[in-house]
C-alpha cells in the first residue's frame, strides 16, 4: 500500500517539483515521491544533465536538505543493475564517503521500492518509467544493506531494528515493506524472543520519542538471528 503524503510534506514535494521543472523543463519523463523515514524525490530525465543544470539542482537541494534527491537518465535505467545515477543526495548517508558501487547498489534498492510504493508527482506512470528489479538483484542489495545496518545496531537501535525487520520480511516471503510497516509484521512473524525490542522500536519510531538504552545482550541475539536468517 502506498503511503499517503502528509500535507506539510506534500508542500515540500511540490516545491522540489517546481525546482525540477525550472531545471529540466520538458526533459523530465517523470518525478516520483517516496514517503518513508527519509522522504525522497526520484526523477527520470531524457538526457544527461548539463553542468549548468547540475549547479541549479545543487542550489535547490541545499534548500531541501531533509529530502533525498536522485536523478536518473533514461539511458542509465536501460543499462540495468547496478544502476548509476546522474545526481544523488541522501541526508541519511555520507554521500561523499560512498563508493560508486555502493551508491549504485543503493539506487537499485530505491528503484525496487519506488516501483511498488512510489507516488507520481509528474509525468509517466511508475511502471512505464522504471525498470523491473528482479528478486535476485534486490537480494544482493538487501544483503549489503543488512551488513551496514548490523554495524550500526548498537548506535542507532530504533531505526536499525526496523530496517532489519524490513529486510527479513522480503528475505523470508518476498514481502516489500516500508520501514514504518516493518514492526507490526515482524512482531507477528519473527522469533517471539525479539517481540519486545521490535515493539519498542516501532513505538519509538511512530511516536518520535527519544530512543532510550536497549539491552545489549538482546541486540546481540537479534543481530545473530538476522545473520542466521540471511544465510538461509
Amino acid at each position: 500500500m502506498k503511503q499517503p503524503i502528509p500535507p506539510d510534506l506534500h508542500e515540500v514535494f511540490q516545491q522540489v517539483l517546481s525546482h525540477l521543472h525550472q531545471t529540466f523543463g520538458e526533459d523530465i519523463m517523470g518525478a516520483y515521491a517516496l514517503v518513508t523515514d527519509t522522504p525522497a524525490v526520484i526523477t527520470v530525465i531524457e538526457t544527461a544533465m548539463t553542468p549548468e543544470q547540475r549547479s541549479i539542482l545543487q542550489e535547490a537541494q541545499s534548500l531541501h536538505q531533509d529530502i533525498a534527491l536522485t536523478v536518473f537518465t533514461k539511458d542509465q535505467l536501460q543499462q540495468g543493475h547496478p544502476y548509476e545515477s546522474d545526481f544523488s543526495y541522501d541526508p541519511s548517508q555520507a554521500q561523499a564517503e560512498m563508493e560508486a558501487d555502493d551508491r549504485a547498489l543503493a539506487n537499485t534498492g530505491v528503484l525496487r521500492v519506488l516501483r511498488q510504493h512510489g507516488v507520481v508527482l509528474a509525468g509517466l506512470p511508475l511502471a512505464e518509467a522504471l525498470p523491473i528489479v528482479p528478486d535476485d538483484e534486490y537480494r544482493v542489495v538487501l544483503r549489503h544493506e543488512a551488513q551496514s545496518y548490523l554495524a550500526q545496531l548498537t548506535q542507532r537501535p530504533t531505526l536499525t531494528i526496523l530496517h532489519l525487520c524490513r529486510i527479513l520480511a522480503f528475505w523470508r516471503i518476498g514481502l516489500l515493506l516500508l520501514t514504518e510497516d516493518a514492526g507490526s509484521w515482524s512482531i507477528k512473524n519473527l522469533d517471539p524472543r525479539f517481540q519486545s525490542i521490535i515493539e519498542r522500536a516501532s513505538v519509538e519510531y511512530h511516536s518520535g520519542a527519544e530512543p532510550g538504552a536497549y539491552n545489549s545482550y538482546q541486540l546481540e541475539q537479534f543481530a545473530e538471528y538476522v545473520r542466521d536468517m540471511l544465510r538461509r
